[in-house]
């Protein structure tokens, strides 16, 4: 069932507590002073100890404080033996972070009792590490994927300082979380024409840039000259936006986004844009 460190200089007592956790199926480590009972602690894996308050070396209220100041991996129990019920020792000793406490003469039905239910504190201690590890473990699958999402979404992105044709475009991306519902490009349509499109999802966080992205990949130069333009060659993006608006607009579904999108034509300085919600 475990190792149980029990350190007490009188070898009487270290030798009755030692048979009683035999019985209860536990494998004691018997010390006989704190010095010794704080190494076994740091070099074992027993997860409880029985220590008398007086003794050689470190005492049972400075061995407590090095073991509660000290690096483990896992709580440890702390039984604290005392020769009376006197309540100075027990508030100095439950500030050096004891546990519980037995007084000598003891029994062995009571240490009994009192070591199952550390036992069952242990256990539910060791439970909510493990689901803690499974939690951060997960935590950093997902931060793992968010960064991915994010760096597929910059990926879609334009140059922070470029140019199509003779029209500077300078922009900056600075998502309020990880991802963003954020999307916007720019491109040159034609010889003269320049396209371009600014998308802002509702909501923050994964679902808002999911579409995002799927709109970024929808619009390209081609898909602007496909549905931007009427059927006369003229500029349409009206068009453009409705088209989109039937692809991803649902019934009952609470989901939108705006837009801004244009065709800036540099042979006869006209701009034509939809402002959509924007």
């Amino acid at each position: 069932m475990g190792q149980i460190v029990v350190a007490d200089d009188d070898a009487m007592q270290r030798s009755f507590t030692s048979a009683v956790l035999r019985k209860m199926g536990y494998d004691p480590i018997e010390v006989a002073d704190g010095d010794s009972a704080l190494d076994a602690i740091i070099t074992t894996n027993a997860r409880i100890i029985i220590c008398d308050i007086n003794m050689p070396g470190l005492d049972g209220l400075t061995l407590t404080h090095r073991i509660r100041s000290a690096d483990l991996a896992h709580y440890v129990h702390i039984f604290m033996v005392t020769g009376s019920d006197q309540i100075g020792d027990r508030r100095s000793a439950l500030k050096a972070g004891v546990d519980d406490f037995m007084t000598k003469p003891f029994d062995a039905s009571l240490m009994k009792v009192r070591i199952r239910a550390a036992a069952r504190l242990i256990a539910h201690e060791s439970a909510l590490a493990e689901q803690y590890r499974k939690l951060q473990a997960a935590k950093g699958r997902i931060e793992a994927d968010l960064k991915a999402a994010a760096d597929a979404q910059r990926r879609l992105l334009p140059m922070a300082d470029g140019s199509a044709h003779d029209c500077r475009f300078h922009s900056a991306f600075v998502p309020s979380a990880i991802v963003s519902g954020d999307m916007f490009s720019y491109f040159e349509l034609d010889a003269k024409k320049v396209g371009f499109y600014a998308v802002d999802v509702s909501g923050h966080g994964v679902h808002a840039a999911l579409l995002s992205v799927a709109i970024g990949h929808m619009i390209t130069a081609e898909y602007f000259l496909a549905h931007g333009f009427n059927a006369d060659g003229l500029p349409d993006p009206a068009a453009l936006v409705s088209g989109l608006n039937e692809r991803f607009v649902r019934d009952g579904c609470d989901e939108y986004f705006t837009m801004f999108c244009g065709v800036l034509d540099q042979k006869s300085d006209n701009l034509t844009f939809c402002q959509a919600g924007y």
